[in-house]
């Protein structure tokens, strides 16, 4: 068998001859995870191979590396910087490994390791990889790992990535609001959490996100709405009541898992707020849609729908304490030519929701410059004019676009240029980050649902990596290196942070200067690329605190 240690950045395909560098040792401060890879080969028959780490940690923790078939892995467009652009095998999927696993001969592979720390003392400790063919030891490594002396700040950086709580339920066959979709459900957002999520899309009513409009996603409403229609017969207008009984809970989970902040759905529908969420009500004792497709999102009954629910809403955030820490949307990626009627919204929204912070993914400089929106949430390849006003409150998010120059998380794509983007989001002094597939099991438009073991693309809507970052495991999440490299991205940026605390942003941004992808145009190629300059980095963190220990 041939093995060899290479960096979590490394991505291994099976047909292709190993040419990573070597990566024997590594570092990290307490509190934060180191990942490593074992990739192995083994030239005999099939096999069924055991694997065991021995260590003086005890956070560590060994995962299978698994191929993930992606169809739509490269755009058009997309630019020199992807690893293959036909449809093939991808090293996504990272398997908890539960005894013993297949070895295929002539196929590199690995293995994925994860160093947690939990309050160990700084030093030296070897981690030593095995791996076994019966009673036979056919392949054996030792990774050194240092733990620095000093603790990593927790996360400042607002990170939400969108849970699509219909998808648990289509994909385990349980009904929305059961007792076993809410323990699901926790067991997503606590691993989010775990993986540096802070804030979480909330359902008001249906998220009205990529639905092909006239079409239809699976109701997924906290609020309970009640609508007296006998009002209505008696010329008094309508008359709505309104129930948290079910926010009541989603906030209570929230914070036993550690959310930290609430981002309301979205009141109007994507791409140029034409339309209402779809709304089930309480009707005279029915449930009945009130409000869907067929509402002009500038109609008189939407509007009265709004001035109702939004302030009474609101009051019911105040009295949990929640005031500065729910976000509200208007619509989702407007452009343009939905200027003026996305300015109606808006500033109706304001109006009933003062106190609470108003956020939508947007690319065009003018909404924000109007006053429309308070948190910019910019496409990183239009993020441009938006850094050059120095904005208070700026935001950054890619999708399926960002496929030219900038970080993503494509399958395609190297993994520096997936971890690269903490750097980014400390040069650019970005508030918050935001993603929308966390768990997106469909094809395009919610036209049905998809296997995210077989189809890793949206059903060739979005290039393969773009939907999804976790797998549905049998009683929950199963993480994807995609996952895990934007986490490492994360820990960066609280590194970079972490020094500029003790140093001043000056000598940080010092330290990166000549960096070539410190802005959001260019993104890494190499593992190497990245971890020099972290290492750099964590030098610089610990000259600094050796130096006030000193005085």
């Amino acid at each position: 068998m041939l093995i060899r240690l290479v960096s979590s950045m490394e991505k291994v395909y099976p047909e292709r001859e190993l040419q990573a560098r070597e990566y024997p040792a590594g570092q990290a401060f307490q509190g934060e995870r180191l990942n490593f890879q074992v990739a192995y080969r083994w030239e005999g028959f099939p096999a069924w191979g055991q694997a065991q780490v021995e260590s003086g940690l005890e956070g560590v923790s060994l995962r299978l590396v698994e191929l993930e078939p992606g169809e739509y892995v490269c755009p058009e467009n997309g630019d020199g910087n992807y690893q293959r652009r036909q449809a093939g095998l991808f090293p996504d999927i990272l398997k908890p490994l539960e005894g013993a696993f297949r070895m295929y001969p002539w196929q590199w592979r690995t293995l994925w390791v994860s160093i947690d720390t939990c309050g160990e003392m700084p030093g030296e400790y070897p981690v030593t990889v095995q791996i076994r063919v019966g009673d036979r030891v056919v392949g054996e490594v030792c990774f050194r790992f240092r733990l620095l002396p000093a603790r990593l700040p927790d996360q400042k950086l607002v990170f939400t990535q969108w849970m699509h709580m219909d998808c648990i339920a289509q994909w385990y066959d349980v009904e929305v609001f059961s007792e076993k979709w809410w323990e699901l459900a926790e067991r997503y957002v606590r691993f989010g959490a775990e993986h540096g999520i802070n804030m979480l899309l909330t359902p008001l009513f249906t998220p009205p996100l990529d639905t092909l409009e006239g079409g239809e996603r699976l109701t997924v409403q906290l609020v309970e709405v009640r609508l007296k229609r006998s009002a209505l017969e008696g010329g008094s207008g309508p008359v709505w009541e309104f129930g948290y009984e079910k926010l009541d809970r989603w906030i209570a989970m929230c914070e036993r898992c550690g959310i930290r902040y609430l981002e309301a759905s979205h009141l109007f529908t994507q791409w140029g707020a034409a339309h209402a969420p779809k709304i089930m009500a309480q009707v005279d004792g029915r449930t009945e849609q009130v409000f869907g497709w067929e509402t002009d999102s500038l109609g008189k009954e939407y509007e009265s729908f709004l001035r109702a629910f939004l302030p009474d809403l609101a009051a019911y955030l105040r009295s949990r304490g929640l005031e500065g820490k729910v976000f509200f949307h208007v619509s989702d990626e407007p452009s343009r030519e939905h200027l003026e009627r996305y300015g109606r919204l808006s500033r109706l929204v304001q109006e009933l929701t003062p106190g609470f912070p108003k956020m939508d993914a947007l690319s065009d400089y003018d909404f924000y410059q109007e006053g429309l929106v308070e948190v910019p949430v910019c496409g990183t390849s239009y993020i441009g004019p938006f850094l050059e006003h120095d904005l208070p409150h700026l935001w950054a998010y890619y999708c399926c676009s960002q496929a030219v120059g900038v970080s993503n998380r494509f399958l395609a794509m190297p993994g520096a240029r997936n971890r690269c983007i903490g750097l980014q989001l400390y040069h650019g002094k970005i508030e918050g980050f935001l993603h929308w597939g966390y768990n997106f099991w469909m094809k395009q438009f919610a036209a049905g649902a998809i296997d995210p073991y077989r189809v890793s693309d949206a059903g060739g809507g979005f290039p393969a990596g773009d939907a999804f970052s976790v797998y549905p495991g049998p009683e929950g999440p199963v993480a994807s290196v995609g996952l895990e490299l934007f986490q490492e991205a994360l820990q960066d940026l609280r590194v970079l942070q972490f020094a500029e605390s003790l140093c001043g942003r000056d000598t940080v941004e010092a330290l990166y200067a000549k960096v070539d992808y410190k802005d959001f145009a260019v993104s890494a190629r190499k593992p190497e690329e990245v971890l020099t300059l972290r290492q750099r980095v964590d030098a610089l963190v610990c000259d600094c605190l050796g130096q006030q220990a000193g005085q």
